[in-house]
């Protein structure tokens, strides 16, 4: 599989990731934030890192089993884009 543009990649993260449109842009930059990465220029690597950030913000929004279940998804999505493994 081909690596998907940093905008593509953010969208499907949202999609993804269970919160709302209109909630997750601000969780993923908050995230990403916390790790000292700048959301316009994020890579896949980058939001492997901020996923232990992500991970807690989701927690306040989602039940624990469909957090695990996205985050699984999410994880998946990562790796094929070149995000390593965590």
């Amino acid at each position: 599989m081909t690596s998907q543009s940093t905008e593509e990649l953010r969208v499907e993260l949202i999609r993804l990731s269970g919160l709302s449109p209109l909630l997750a842009p601000g969780v993923l930059r908050r995230a990403l934030s916390d790790c000292g990465v700048a959301h316009e220029s994020a890579t896949p690597r980058d939001y492997m890192k901020a996923l232990p950030k992500l991970e807690a913000r989701m927690r306040a929004y989602l039940q624990p089993d469909d957090v695990e279940q996205r985050l699984l998804a999410i994880r998946r999505l990562l790796e094929r884009n070149g995000g390593g493994r965590i």
